[in-house]
């Protein structure tokens, strides 16, 4: 799969991939990144907003028939079941009354980046294994609610990441090793 954040076409204040008000204090067309946002308002800490191509969480948006025999794309989500998700780079810096200061995403950061773009399939895959681990080990019982066939779902490797929609990828400010945390918002209709 072929997807490029660096077109900018993402990072309109109207964007789908962010909703809400943006008060845009800067632009920045990084050599890595692409361009960025950075939006200062009351609960954003004037971090950077931009886009992350990793086609191997595509899958997030693929939803099953009742069947389980067909996936289809889930509606309204075109660019996250491209692989296309939301990226903010935290600045760790969080003053409203000094909007002006310039804080560029940390090499830390990059490092991560391009750890996350180059092996997205290993991260989604075992993101996968660790999940079914986790429900196996909880067992059927703490999943009553769930009818059969959606929890037959969550204990499959191939079927999980179909019931999560992968909201957006954080590289924060703190890093171990010259590598930047990452961290994955999920959420779930299950």
């Amino acid at each position: 799969m072929n997807c490029s954040p660096y077109d900018g076409s993402h990072l309109s204040a109207d964007s789908n991939l962010w909703n809400g008000q943006m008060n845009v204090n800067k632009t920045l067309n990084h050599p890595v990144f692409g361009p960025l946002t950075r939006t200062c308002t009351a609960v954003t800490n004037c971090d950077w907003k931009g886009t992350i191509c990793l086609p191997g969480f595509s899958d997030c948006y693929q939803r099953w028939n009742w069947e389980g025999t067909e996936a289809i794309v889930h509606s309204g989500n075109r660019d996250q079941s491209q692989g296309v998700f939301p990226l903010l780079i935290s600045t760790g810096q969080f003053d409203l009354h000094a909007p002006e200061e310039y804080f560029e995403p940390y090499d830390s950061q990059v490092a991560a980046y391009r750890i996350l773009t180059e092996r997205h399939d290993q991260l989604a895959t075992t993101l996968s294994e660790q999940l079914v681990a986790y429900i196996d080990d909880c067992g059927r019982e703490q999943f009553l609610v769930l009818e059969d066939h959606v929890f037959e779902r969550l204990s499959k490797r191939d079927w999980i990441l179909g019931t999560l929609s992968l909201n957006q990828v954080i590289l924060f400010s703190r890093s171990r090793g010259g590598i930047a945390y990452a961290g994955f918002s999920f959420s779930t209709d299950v």
